[in-house]
């Protein structure tokens, strides 16, 4: 059975799965839907608009479905929040709704949004995510599996970063990130290297492909200059070496970001030092 508190404030149009807890002080306002083993912590909010998958656990303080930090939000027409299950929330983190563009904010299922991150408008975050303490991103930035987005980093709008990427503490970046890849601290302070460790821990490419995206890489940014261009024999180069899902995984991403438009238009991070 649930377990509401007296003190929490559940809204009329909210629903709720019957074995959802929440605690006192606990808000989950307009139009909000609670799925099967959903926690709500004292203290923390849903606010309106939002979808909360199976499992999902709010922590005091988080503010999940709050308004965007957007001038141009429209308040009659927000796109609203989704969270995929099991996803933990930890204590004053944000999770703000989707603006303008009919798209939702989304984060995946298995995510962790540690104390204080911050998930802008529209952001889209695949499964496995996991975003530390005060980290921010701004809106419209989509997140790839298994991304691990160190503490205090910041991530500018309409930036994309690729799956299995780490971020290192501090980390600033306006540029898009491509897959498997270690960022270094500081603003674009480039690409220190490639997530190793991460890429074998996650089983999910063989030995061969891990060869080739090595070598992809290396190809790729031993071709470019400081700010972050690459030569056309580069990329020729690596298209023709990757043959295998990882490695075609990298070379497509660098493809399509290069590719963008406007305010997508971002270029690729370049290497360190």
């Amino acid at each position: 059975m649930s377990a509401i508190h007296p003190a929490a404030h559940i809204d009329p149009t909210a629903q709720l799965a019957p074995d959802v807890r929440v605690g006192p002080g606990a808000v989950v306002g307009p139009r909000c839907s609670l799925a099967e083993g959903c926690v709500l912590h004292p203290g923390a909010y849903v606010l309106r608009d939002a979808t909360l998958g199976e499992r999902v656990e709010v922590y005091p303080g988080a503010v999940v479905g709050g308004a965007p930090q957007d001038l141009k939000f429209d308040d009659s027409q927000p796109a609203g929040v989704e969270i995929g299950a099991g996803t933990v929330i930890r204590e004053n983190a944000t999770v703000s709704l989707g603006t303008l563009d009919p798209q939702p904010t989304r984060v995946g299922a298995s995510c962790m949004l540690m104390e204080g991150a911050h998930v802008g408008h529209n952001s889209q975050l695949a499964d496995h995510v996991i975003i530390a303490n005060s980290a921010k991103l701004a809106g419209h930035v989509r997140v790839g599996e298994r991304c691990f987005i160190s503490a205090l980093a910041l991530v500018h709008q309409f930036v994309d970063i690729g799956e299995l990427c780490m971020f290192q503490g501090y980390a600033g970046v306006s540029m898009h990130i491509p897959p498997f890849v270690l960022v270094g601290a500081g603003a674009n302070a480039g690409v220190v290297g490639l997530n190793r460790v991460g890429l074998k821990r996650s089983g999910l490419y063989k030995a061969d492909d891990l060869a080739q995206i090595k070598d992809c890489f290396k190809r790729y940014y031993r071709g470019r200059d400081r700010a972050g261009w690459a030569s056309d024999e580069a990329l020729a180069e690596m298209r023709e070496l990757a043959t295998l899902p990882g490695a075609e995984r990298f070379v497509g991403f660098i493809e399509a970001a290069l590719a963008q438009e406007a305010p997508r238009a971002r270029g690729v991070i370049g290497p360190a030092g």
